[in-house]
């Protein structure tokens, strides 16, 4: 049976981008076995194990979880073929994530009316008792709440607010928050709802905003597209967090996506932005220090007056990617007859800032330099 996020995308007239598959009635060695005729099979969970067929699927055997330690790990799963769908579903978070689907015949499974939850734009918990159990379906509910823009049911929406989240890592606060950043078309509407189901308050004392951050979240995916997730996450996190103070980045946990150091590009953002840049060489020198295109896109959320004007000029000087790269190498200086030595670095250093004055422009007027001074 497909279940979960699946079936509520191909319900929405979404394509799903991957599939979960619980199997009923195999043991755990069959199911195994079984599967393993399409192909590698990677066993995930430590509690539970779940099995990833590509990258794509993950076939697992219904299971139910019982609340057996404090915290939001305090769980103890257990698989059991022969549960029945309906208190297979009941361990979900929300209606709408509660409906399962044959894959087979095309039989929808819907015992919680999850399909008339997405028919209504709602969100609700599946249950009282198991909702309050995992504060993580706090954050869940912000996340589902901003990328399906649904309203939260009164009755769900007042646990929320009054959840004890102090028990979440930040590791899982950032997972949820990177999900919800990316996968909104509107942040601003995340960013809402993070505050209005108190999670700022609790999570993020840090945490002020204000209309131009608002409009500016808002405004940002418009001029995100041609950036990586990375990128996205560090612009949106970045305008998100302006009207706080730094703490604030300590707070949300921070962490790279793909190998690009969202923490250390915002910080660079809120230290570095609105530097006079008056001439060509001030828009060098920013570029070692800033992601310019990331500052570009900055400043078209904020509706800088002066975006257009860096936008173009970062173009011009082709630094939109990285900085200019410098002429003048070290082996080209030992093939000047130089010895290396500590001196090296001082005279690269003093080249290419000449090359970023436009002193110097190529490598044999470098070189003619370097010779002439050296």
């Amino acid at each position: 049976m497909l279940n979960g996020g699946c079936v509520r995308d191909e319900i929405m007239g979404r394509v799903p981008k991957d599939f979960d598959v619980e199997v009923y009635g195999l043991s755990p060695e069959k199911l195994r076995e079984v599967i393993s005729e399409f192909g590698k099979v990677d066993a995930v969970g430590a509690s539970f194990q779940v099995y990833k067929v590509g990258q794509d699927i993950d076939v697992s055997l219904p299971r139910r979880e019982r609340k057996t330690g404090a915290g939001h790990k305090g769980f103890t799963v257990e698989g059991d073929p022969y549960m029945s769908f309906e208190e297979a579903c009941s361990r979900r978070d929300f209606t709408v994530n509660a409906i399962l689907k044959d894959a087979l015949t095309g039989e929808i499974v819907d015992p919680y009316d999850g399909f008339k939850a997405i028919r209504e734009k709602v969100l609700e918990a599946v249950s009282e008792k198991t909702f309050q159990e995992d504060s993580l379906r706090v954050l869940r509910l912000a996340q589902f709440a901003s990328r399906l823009k649904f309203r939260i049911e009164q009755k769900t929406l007042d646990m929320a607010r009054e959840a004890d989240l102090s028990d979440l890592p930040k590791e899982r606060v950032w997972m949820e928050l990177e999900k919800l950043f990316l996968k909104s078309v509107d942040p601003s509407v995340g960013a809402s709802y993070l505050k209005g189901l108190k999670i700022t308050q609790k999570l993020f004392p840090s945490y002020k905003t204000n209309e131009r951050t608002l409009r500016a979240l808002q405004k940002a995916p418009s001029f995100a597209n041609d950036l990586s997730n990375g990128q996205k996450l560090a612009l949106y996190v970045a305008i998100f967090s302006w009207a706080s103070e730094s703490t604030l980045l300590d707070e949300m946990g921070l962490s790279s996506v793909d190998g690009y150091n969202v923490r250390k590009k915002v910080e660079e953002l809120r230290e570095y932005s609105g530097k006079p840049l008056s001439t060509d060489y001030h828009f060098h020198k920013l570029s070692q220090q800033l992601d310019m295109k990331l500052y570009s896109r900055l400043l078209y959320a904020f509706g800088s007056h002066y975006a257009n004007e860096f936008a173009d000029t970062v173009e011009r000087l082709g630094i939109e990617e990285k900085p200019v790269e410098p002429v003048l190498l070290g082996r080209h200086l030992i093939d000047l007859g130089f010895t290396p030595s500590s001196d090296f670095s001082a005279i690269l250093s003093d080249v290419y800032d000449r090359q970023l004055r436009s002193e110097l422009t190529t490598l044999e007027e470098a070189k003619a330099f370097v010779l002439a001074s050296h």
